[in-house]
Order: structure tokens, then C-alpha cells, then sequence
């Protein structure tokens, strides 16, 4: 028979059987939530020793370990099409396996899965579903797994690990198959309830919904949808809003361009402006200085006139002196002949009179 390991103290070990006892065994390095093999056979004298060790672990030793082993810790989903839901105690051995469709039925039929870790059962149940054949055919497969518990932390790692398992477990089949494992919180697992699906397609469903131009789909509709076919319309809808997005950025890219552009031509008009504004200023400037130079050039010789003229006047003011120094001299030279032509008249005069005596 089968039994679980429910409680380790020392080299002693109680172990709960598959008829609900509670037996005392040897800890063969054992570990909490293990299963291991009993033997049926016992003798008369073992039985009664072995209901008595039962007892005394019962009162002694297991009360709280059988509690905790048979109260539900943590819920786990699995969907494909197959729906498959897991109660999972704290030791993280399944408690209880359900279907939550028709197909998920189907997978159970083959598997017990009662008392294996959440990592034996996830494992197994994906291999199921690949030999049923919803892996094959010409698209990608798709696995959806979601892990609630009270602590969010909790329920996140273990959804972790069980996506890597069932990685691992769908490695070698033909297609390629894509798996997405989250925490959700019991809450999501009570909303997933009332509309008769799992938490992890509910969450698949609203991501889709939540997807440009998806708004108003039919949610129960695509809850009854195989989870590679939600996977493909949010794939699709994630490339039509990458799409709309680099239109969108090539227009702006346009936009921006073309503001750069004129941006460009304004600056490069207003330097041009500014640069034939220098040179007309340059021009003016030079302008002014050569009217300036020929303003001087005019004054200097306005100047150079002037002083011609009263050199003129100078020189005809002497010449005028010089014209009066010669009318005096030729005055004075005619007054000294009649001088002497009045005193020659005299002497002949004189001398006739002597010449007379």
C-alpha cells in the first residue's frame, strides 16, 4: 500500500496510508509529503502495534500535520483546451484533480494524480494532453497556467516553477508550444469560478479584450476558445497596434523632419537676412566714409582754392604795389627832366645874355 510522509521527528517518521491511517515508520531520510510503499502483510501482534503506534501518533505527533496535509493551500490551473484545476496542500502535494471541461475530462480519465507534488502532476498532465495530440497540426500550441494562494509571493514562485516544468515537458514536441504562468489572488479564482473557467484563461481573455480594437468581444465566447487561438488574436492584435504605432512614428518622424527642415530654412533665411544686413550696413558704412572722403577731399581743395585766391590777390596786390612804384618812379623820372630841361633852358638863357654883354 501507499502512504505519505505527514510528520519527521529524528529517525522516526508517521506516514499517512491511502485507507486514511496513520502509521509509525523508520525515517528512511525521508522528506514531508513523500510517498512511499508499505507492505500489507502484517502479523496479528504487528497490527495491534501498529494501531496502537497509530493512536499514540495520532495524539502525539499528527494532529496538526494531518490537519495541514488535507487542507487546501494553494489552487493551480492548466488550461490548453483541456481545463484542469489542482487543490494543493502546503507540502505541495495534490490534494484533488478536477476537470473544468469536457476535454479536461478526458485528460483525467488516464492519470492519478492524488498525493504527487503539483510538479509530478503538472508534468504528467502536459504530457497527457501532448499524447492526445493537441500539440500537433501546423500552429504553435499554447499553455496557460496560473497559482493563487494567500501570499502573493507564494502563489508568483510557484508559477514560476511551474511553467518551467511545463517547458520542459513539451521540449520534444513537434510544434512549438508557448507557455505563460502567473500569481493571481483567490479573488480571481472565485470570478473564474462563477463564469465556469480558470483563472489563467480569464486573465488570457482579458488581455485580449484589453487589446486595441478588442473592446467589445464576446468574453464568454472566446472562454470557450482553445488558449492558442486567444494566444494568436492577441499576438495579431499586438502586431496591428505595433503597426499603428510605427505609422504613427514615421509620421511623426515626418513631422518632425519636415519641422526641421523649415525650422532649418527660417534660420538659414534669417542668416541670410542677417548677413545682407551686415553687408548693407558694410556698404552704407563704406558709403559714408568715401562721402566723408570726398567731403574732405572738397573741403581740402575748397581750401587749396582759397588759398590760391589770396595768393592771386597777394600777387596782384603787388603786382598793383609794384605798377605804383613804377608810375612813381616814371613820375619822379619825368619831374627830374623837366628839372633839367628847365635848368639847360635857363643856362642857354644865361649864356645869351652874357654872350649879349
Amino acid at each position: 500500500m501507499k502512504a505519505v510522509i505527514v510528520e519527521i521527528r529524528n529517525d522516526k517518521a508517521a506516514a499517512l496510508t491511502d485507507d486514511g491511517r496513520i502509521i509509525k515508520t523508520k525515517n528512511n531520510n525521508y522528506a514531508i509529503g513523500q510517498v512511499i510503499a508499505l507492505k500489507r502483510t502484517m502479523t496479528k501482534k504487528a497490527k495491534l502495534a501498529a494501531m496502537a503506534a497509530s493512536a499514540a501518533a495520532i495524539v502525539v505527533m499528527a494532529g496538526t500535520t494531518a490537519w495541514a496535509y488535507f487542507t487546501p493551500y494553494s489552487e493551480v490551473s492548466l488550461d490548453v483546451n483541456p481545463s484542469i484545476e489542482y487543490s494543493v496542500n502546503r507540502f505541495d502535494r495534490v490534494l484533488e484533480a478536477h476537470a473544468v471541461n469536457g476535454d479536461g475530462e478526458k485528460i483525467l480519465q488516464n492519470l492519478k494524480l492524488k498525493n504527487k507534488s503539483i510538479e509530478q502532476a503538472v508534468q504528467e498532465t502536459v504530457k497527457q494532453i501532448e499524447s492526445a495530440g493537441y500539440f500537433s497540426g501546423q500552429e504553435p500550441g499554447g499553455i496557460v497556467i496560473a497559482a493563487s494562494n494567500n501570499d502573493q509571493n507564494k502563489a508568483g514562485d510557484l508559477a514560476q516553477e511551474l511553467k518551467n516544468v511545463a517547458e520542459n515537458a513539451v521540449a520534444d514536441a513537434p510544434n512549438p508550444v508557448e507557455v505563460e504562468a502567473e500569481g493571481v489572488g483567490y479573488e480571481r479564482v472565485q470570478e473564474a469560478r462563477k463564469l465556469n473557467t480558470t483563472p489563467g484563461k480569464l486573465n488570457l481573455v482579458q488581455k485580449l479584450q484589453a487589446s486595441e480594437g478588442n473592446a467589445d468581444i464576446d468574453i464568454q465566447e472566446w472562454l470557450n476558445k482553445p488558449v492558442k487561438e486567444i494566444m494568436k488574436a492577441i499576438q495579431n492584435a499586438k502586431k496591428s497596434q505595433k503597426a499603428t504605432a510605427g505609422s504613427s512614428a514615421n509620421a511623426s518622424s515626418t513631422a518632425q523632419s519636415q519641422s526641421q527642415a523649415q525650422s532649418q530654412s527660417q534660420a538659414q533665411e534669417k542668416s541670410q537676412a542677417r548677413s545682407k544686413a551686415q553687408t548693407q550696413s558694410r556698404v552704407q558704412s563704406q558709403t559714408q566714409s568715401g562721402t566723408q572722403a570726398q567731403t574732405r577731399t572738397q573741403s581740402q581743395a575748397q581750401t587749396g582754392t582759397q588759398t590760391q585766391t589770396r595768393t592771386q590777390s597777394q600777387t596782384q596786390s603787388e603786382t598793383q604795389t609794384q605798377t605804383r612804384t613804377q608810375s612813381q618812379t616814371q613820375s619822379m623820372t619825368q619831374t627830374g627832366t623837366q628839372t633839367q630841361s628847365g635848368a639847360g633852358t635857363a643856362s642857354e638863357k644865361g649864356s645869351g645874355n652874357n654872350k649879349k654883354t
